[in-house]
């Protein structure tokens, strides 16, 4: 399998709104989104036709408030 630079969801992903908003902090996006996204919960949910809530963050966490570092 070859594995792709980032996330075939990137652009689409919930969390590219809370990004914008100032309520997440980038570095998700660095270390799930544009290299480890196979190992990212939200991607796995998706490829196992799962849902994944907005709140869902890549290591699995559900959090109320962003603004964390991974």
């Amino acid at each position: 399998m070859n594995k792709t630079n980032h996330c075939r969801w990137i652009a689409i992903c919930p969390l590219r709104t809370f990004e914008k908003k100032g309520e997440l902090d980038l570095s998700w996006k660095n270390k799930y989104c544009e290299s480890n996204w196979d190992q990212c919960m939200r991607y796995q949910n998706v490829a196992n036709s799962k849902h994944s809530p907005d709140n869902l963050l890549p290591d699995g966490r559900f959090i109320k408030t962003f603004n964390s570092h991974p």
